[in-house]
């Protein structure tokens, strides 16, 4: 079964959906619900370009979320065309890929929790993560694509809380290759490998970052530490595995403002 929403028809801004074992399309109608739920791995929710808000989000969603139009060329590169807006409540992601294409972006007071057991990661790789200030994003055990301990986006921004619990890895490969992230809320967590930034864009940290785990800069990304970022953490330089990759992109850049100096324990050395 399926429930198509038009711009004449659309959902209550207070409805609980539930899919049991059937799909919603958006067709591109921005729509705003409390909470949307499924224990179904088949179930899906078609966006097209349109927006779908979570007012105060509850439950597990088991299913797949995906933006059907695709991508547009906005004139600063290609991005999601749909996405998904929480704005309270928390929110379980438990399906693999279950943002598979569309934007998500989490609002003051609202937590969505990745709790995907499986091999293929609860977002997609090119998934644009914006945390508001108050908002946090949280990973559960069983999380990821390598080794069920690793999640990838395709940029980070915001200001909220990113708790990356216990050797659990975030992978911000700047979907696109041009994507630059700008983040000044705080990335938390303790392990071994816990931040990995790749490509050649730029991810800008300016907050105050707890994670105790190491680093990764690799295929000619940049990190960037902004006045008065801090860390805990101990940065790893990298070079690509591939020498064409390497002649093209170059060593990978660790920066800062101000100058930053790769001396142990991150912001060390400013």
């Amino acid at each position: 079964a399926q429930l198509a929403t038009d711009r004449m028809c659309s959902l209550s801004s207070g409805t609980l959906v539930n899919l049991v074992s059937g799909n919603l399309n958006l067709n591109s109608v921005s729509t705003s619900v409390r909470t949307l739920v499924t224990n179904s791995p088949a179930a899906q929710v078609l966006l097209g370009n349109g927006t779908l808000t979570l007012a105060n989000a509850s439950g597990t969603f088991l299913g797949l979320v995906k933006s059907g139009g695709g991508f547009a060329n906005t004139g600063a590169g290609m991005v999601n065309v749909g996405k998904v807006q929480v704005n309270g409540g928390t929110w379980v992601l438990g399906g693999t890929r279950a943002i598979d294409g569309p934007d998500l972006s989490i609002g003051n007071g609202a937590t969505v929790s990745l709790n995907n057991a499986g091999t293929g990661g609860a977002l997609n790789d090119a998934t644009r993560l914006t945390v508001a200030a108050g908002g946090t994003l949280n990973f559960y055990t069983g999380l990821g694509e390598a080794g069920a301990t690793e999640e990838a986006i395709g940029t980070l921004m915001g200001a909220g809380t990113v708790d990356l619990g216990l050797n659990r890895t975030l992978l911000i490969k700047q979907a696109g290759g041009t994507s630059h992230g700008v983040f000044s809320g705080t990335i938390t967590g303790t392990g071994t490998r816990q931040l990995v930034v790749d490509g050649i864009g730029s991810l800008i940290l300016s907050g105050s970052n707890t994670y105790g785990g190491s680093t990764e800069i690799k295929n000619g990304a940049s990190l960037v530490l902004a006045m008065g970022a801090s860390g805990a953490s101990t940065v790893l330089r990298r070079r690509s595995s591939s020498p064409a990759a390497r002649r093209r992109a170059g060593t990978p850049r660790l920066a800062a403002r101000p100058a930053f100096r790769d001396r142990g324990p991150c912001g060390a050395g400013r």
